[in-house]
């Protein structure tokens, strides 16, 4: 029987961010018009940063302009591209999607700001290419579990109540994870909408997250791009090979393809307690043959024990091995 799982072919990136080092100051007043919360020095009393997150629970990107320590102004954007465009980000751009997330996000930027921004020629800041596997809830907890058992070297690991565990690297500067997690719970904890939730059963996410400018110029480097721009860092080809080189690092692949054990099977396909009614058939099965139903603390008839048998072959299942 072939065991082998489907899986979901849109994969590209998640959370990201771009930004821009300003020619000139911003004017702060549109800014606030529109909406950016000021932040003002308490040595001279005049901005140093301005921030437009949105509403609580808002998917829109979030915007930051701040002046650095040498003078100079840095506008910085960082959205969930699935949940801006889709309004959820259970749900992962492909390359169509992201030919028109950059004009989507220039010209909100330069509705919002006043200042001109074309998102694909400036710098990334976070890229987090990320991949979804369908492949079934049970499948997913059984992942889970085995990699709460792998060490990655230079990365500490965290488990999350079983249901994600994450890899962070090593150091003072935390810009590096690996996140791998059921979506499913995710969006239990997160309280959304039941039709959401739903649609996530059996979702195993897998995301690389690149959190800061040093992560994702160190990215660009490994992969001997021209620079760290987003049209040479948010594309196909890149998010598809920094996912299956994070997949060969954890063997995932093996993991999600493995054959899952007998009572695994038996518990995907039956409900109630069947699973368990069958597992004990198999169990006396094995130590007693097909006639067991004649001993005295069994006392099972025959058509019994071949219905149960019936059941078994169905799976595919002949033994507990």
């Amino acid at each position: 029987m072939n065991t082998k799982r489907e899986i979901k072919p849109r994969r590209m990136f998640d959370t990201v961010g771009i930004s821009k080092t300003l020619a000139r100051s911003p004017d702060v007043d549109l800014l606030v018009r529109n909406g950016c919360q000021p932040f003002f020095s308490k040595y001279d009393g005049e901005p140093y940063k301005l921030a437009l997150n949105g509403e609580v629970g808002a998917k829109e990107p979030r915007l930051t302009i701040s002046k650095s320590p040498k003078g100079f102004w840095i506008l910085k954007t960082e959205v969930s591209i699935g949940a801006w465009m889709f309004g959820s980000n259970l749900f992962l751009p492909d390359e169509k999607d992201m030919k028109q997330f950059f004009p989507m996000l220039s010209d909100f930027v330069r509705y919002k700001t006043g200042i001109n921004f074309d998102a694909r020629r400036e710098r990334v800041t976070r890229a987090d290419p990320t991949r979804d596997f369908q492949i079934g809830e049970s499948k997913v907890l059984s992942v889970l579990k085995e990699l709460n058992n792998v060490e990655i070297p230079k990365y500490n690991r965290k488990s999350i109540n079983n249901t994600g565990v994450y890899f962070e690297n090593k150091g003072k500067i935390k810009n590096k994870k690996y996140s791998i997690y059921s979506k499913y719970h995710d969006l239990l904890d997160k309280k959304a909408d039941e039709t959401e939730i739903d649609l996530a059963k059996g979702i195993l996410r897998f995301g690389i997250e690149h959190k800061d400018n040093r992560a994702v110029a160190n990215l660009s480097k490994s992969l001997r791009l021209p620079n760290h721009n987003a049209d040479q860092v948010l594309t196909a080809k890149v998010s598809k090979k920094i996912i299956s080189d994070a997949m060969n690092l954890f063997a995932l692949e093996a993991l999600i393809n493995r054959d899952d054990s007998t009572l695994e099977k038996l518990a995907q396909t039956f409900d109630s307690s069947k699973p368990l009614t069958l597992a004990g058939h198999l169990l006396y099965k094995a130590k007693f043959g097909l006639d067991y139903g004649k001993l005295p603390f069994i006392n099972l008839s025959e058509d019994t024990i071949k219905k149960y048998e019936r059941e078994c072959a169905k799976t595919g299942i002949l033994s507990l091995e």
